[in-house]
């Protein structure tokens, strides 16, 4: 991917990059993956282990806080040596700063996630803490970059607390809404069986609303599939069942 992107194939043979991925392609190729990571955070989230969670609340927030407060100081004074030659005109340097603290703090939930997954390391403690560390990192970020956004376009700063509060409600939601629905799903399923078509392609409908609530609330919508995955009962075999089934068109196709 690295070597067919801009980056490498665009840089030194830009006619052969542009035969092969063509500027009108690129949302086509933007939707299937933005499918594609979706399901993959489905996955992620089914697989992590929530017990061990419960256990170490307050050490996920003390270490997901210090991996954004260390690289956000570190990036905003990087700031004071590159607003010169690199901020636009008109842009204020506490907003430039902040920008740039901002994006260096940011963890990329999908790569850490297929980085834990391809060590076997999902439904480990240590594997389980750093996924909820890069969750809790991951919202947070998207709040401070509303922040940062309400700043510049000179907005009431109440927009990125919305952005907090919507986030917090919709998760407490899942968890004391969907979950004991999702439950009771589940224990439908195993009494019958297994999981059918019908129950998959329930569950993947599901998983398009949490996604997309919170793409709108404005945090990524693999957030939202991360969280259905988690909270989805991980009692009985319909957890596992579910995941064999989506794992080969998310994993190996998208």
């Amino acid at each position: 991917g690295l070597l067919l992107g801009p980056s490498f194939l665009g840089r030194f043979a830009p006619n052969a990059a542009a035969a092969l991925l063509p500027v009108s392609i690129v949302p086509h190729l933007s939707l299937l993956a933005q499918v594609g990571v979706v399901l993959y955070m489905f996955l992620v989230g089914l697989e992590l282990d929530t017990s061990l969670l419960r256990k170490h609340g307050h050490t996920t927030l003390a270490i997901s806080h210090a991996s954004i407060v260390v690289p956000f100081l570190m990036g905003t004074a990087t700031a004071l040596l590159l607003y010169r030659s690199m901020s636009g005109p008109g842009v204020p340097f506490p907003v430039f700063a902040m920008f740039i603290g901002v994006s260096l703090s940011v963890t990329a939930f999908p790569v850490l996630a297929r980085i834990v997954d391809d060590a076997r390391l999902q439904t480990s403690r240590l594997g389980a803490l750093a996924l909820s560390c890069a969750a809790v990192d991951d919202v947070t970020a998207w709040c401070l970059l509303a922040f940062v956004v309400a700043i510049t376009r000179a907005r009431a700063l109440a927009e990125a607390g919305l952005t907090a509060g919507l986030a917090i409600a919709f998760s407490l939601f899942l968890l004391l809404v969907a979950r004991p629905l999702l439950k009771r799903l589940s224990a439908r399923a195993e009494a019958q069986g297994g999981v059918s078509h019908a129950m998959v392609v329930l569950v993947l409908f599901l998983l398009m609303i949490p996604a997309g609530a919170t793409e709108l609330i404005g945090i990524h919508a693999l957030f939202g599939a991360f969280l259905f995955g988690a909270v989805l009962p991980k009692e009985g075999g319909v957890a596992k069942a579910l995941g064999d089934k989506v794992e080969a068109v998310a994993v190996f196709l998208l």
